[in-house]
């Protein structure tokens, strides 16, 4: 399970409670809609608690004043969240800021900052009527961040996903696939141009009836740098029913303007879903090139 490291409390006010149970806690104080939040823990293993016919774990939070309690996570939205236009809304938007990733030219995709809102369509399968994400853009965007801090607008990478003569080039990251991954960012004054690919290798075998593979590994990696560096992403994508991942890389680029591939990748590791991932490398902790900030949960059947 991701655990964001910030969330943003959703509800227009939460409780929050000295242990992690609704009865036999105290309230320790009471946070309205926006606040931020520290996220320390998922107690228990991040089990999910119900209230009121909905699941959701419990958080372990620290206040910016320094208070240490806990909320349901049912109430709370992660301070980075990802969205894509027409996807189905569980519950209110989140106070966040709001921008949206949508190709400009022939060329490059760029950042705009957007309106979202909350509106309802009828099911006809469902019978029923449901609501989705929409904005206030003429065009639809490839997808949708919303977080608690500002976003430059402008330039965000060279349009994601591109053939590139001589490479063996794809969404479908199987093994054997590398993809040159650039932001499309002119170095800097006196700076050597770096290059970088995203690389999967891995064992495919057929064994009864079925394609198997083994030792799966994708891996990003910095090219024509003095000390090359090179970070396995695979344990973000470990399966939860033992098979190898199924693997896409849906867009790249350079959100946070470092000269650094910035990353969205899709996998499906449940049995009842897939999810896509947002990795950014201004995030990114030491000896490594990204880290995961955010995922979007698709829901299967």
């Amino acid at each position: 399970m991701f655990v964001p490291e910030k969330v943003v409390v959703k509800a227009s006010q939460i409780n929050l409670r000295s242990s992690p149970q609704l009865s036999n806690s105290t309230i320790i104080g009471q946070l309205p809609s926006g606040t931020i939040l520290d996220v320390l823990e998922l107690p228990n293993k991040g089990a999910l608690v119900e209230l009121n016919g909905r699941w959701s774990p419990w958080y372990k939070l620290r206040t910016e004043d320094g208070r240490v309690g806990y909320a349901l996570g049912d109430f709370l939205s992660p301070a980075l969240t990802i969205q894509f236009e027409e996807a189905l809304l569980d519950g209110n938007l989140p106070p966040l800021n709001w921008y949206g990733i949508y190709q400009k030219g022939k060329s490059s995709d760029e950042i705009r900052r957007i309106q979202v809102r909350k509106e309802p369509v009828y099911s006809e399968a469902m019978d029923e009527t449901m609501y989705v994400l929409r904005t206030n853009q003429p065009d639809t965007a490839k997808f949708i961040i919303g977080t608690v801090e500002t976003m430059q607008e402008g330039y965000a990478g060279p349009l994601g996903v591109m053939e590139a003569a001589g490479w063996n080039s794809t969404a479908e990251m199987s093994p054997g696939v590398q993809v040159p991954v650039e932001t499309g960012r002119e170095p800097a004054l006196g700076s050597a141009p770096v290059s970088y690919i995203l690389a999967a290798t891995g064992c495919a075998d057929w064994e009864e009836n079925a394609m198997e593979i083994r030792n799966y590994r994708l891996r990003l990696v910095e090219v024509y740098a003095e000390d090359q560096r090179v970070q396995d992403l695979s344990p973000w994508f470990e399966c939860e029913h033992g098979h190898p991942p199924t693997i896409q890389l849906l867009w790249y680029g350079d959100l946070d303007c470092d000269q650094i591939p910035d990353l969205l990748i899709h996998d499906c590791p449940f049995e009842i879903g897939c999810r896509t991932s947002l990795f950014l490398s201004s995030r990114a902790r030491q000896n490594e090139l990204v880290r995961k900030v955010g995922e979007f949960f698709w829901q299967g059947n």
